[in-house]
């Protein structure tokens, strides 16, 4: 009985959810770095490890990626910043600022594990491009042609309207963008000079295949009919 209820509880189980990474938790001017790998950010002027220690989620972010906190508090905040605190964004973004001039700015973020189904990312500021990696270092992974499984240019966005005398956003340019792929990704480039990035969501959410879901219904039926048989024989 025990090993049955297992059983429907295990097919019952959806696939691992997508990873988002929002970059609420890191400290302005900081680079990601190994943060969301279990390990610490460092710090944008001196590229010391601050020791701050992230979440171990599997994930590494290249060097060019900083986070920027130019999201006002509106109305506490005054809207002097470049966009506001409006949901689903948080405070703080990913922003692409190279250590050194001679290194393009992108943003590379990787996911050694892999997932599939879909990546996701919002985007404000100049065109940029958007792009899902079979490797690992994206477009510098495999050490030959980067094998790109979904690619999208993104326009640039428009500011935002602020009104002076409610000091409140009417209008703001922030948009999401979607790539669904097949196969296994795990790296995402992100492309672009001045340009911001927030709430990227690595992998589809979890939901059963179905294949999953027969199981399901076969793991509830052997259940049912366990309980069933157990209420007999008490009887």
């Amino acid at each position: 009985m025990r090993s049955l209820l297992f059983l429907a509880a295990a097919v019952a189980a959806p696939a691992q959810a997508g990873i988002l990474l929002t970059f609420n938790e890191i400290p302005n001017y900081e680079r990601p770095a190994g943060f969301y790998n279990g390990g610490t950010t460092f710090n944008a002027g001196t590229s010391q490890a601050t020791g701050r220690i992230g979440p171990s989620l599997g994930v590494t972010i290249d060097e060019a990626a900083i986070i920027f906190q130019a999201f006002d508090q509106c109305p506490g905040g005054g809207c002097n910043g470049i966009f506001p605190n409006t949901p689903p964004l948080g405070y703080r973004a990913l922003y692409n600022f190279p250590r050194l001039t001679s290194l393009p700015a992108r943003t590379t973020i990787n996911v050694a594990a892999g997932f599939t189904g879909e990546a996701s990312v919002w985007h404000w500021g100049n065109v940029s491009s958007f792009a899902v990696y079979r490797d690992v270092g994206g477009a510098d992974g495999n050490g030959g042609a980067p094998v790109a499984l979904g690619f999208v240019a993104l326009p640039t966005t428009q500011g935002c309207t602020v009104d002076p005398n409610t000091l409140t956003v009417t209008v703001c340019g922030w948009t999401k963008y979607t790539l669904n792929f097949t196969g296994t990704a795990r790296s995402i480039g992100l492309a672009g000079s001045g340009t911001y990035f927030d709430n990227v969501t690595l992998g589809a959410p979890g939901v059963p295949e179905p294949a999953s879901w027969a199981l399901l219904i076969a793991g509830f039926g052997l259940t049912g009919a366990a309980m069933r048989r157990q209420r007999r024989v008490a009887a």
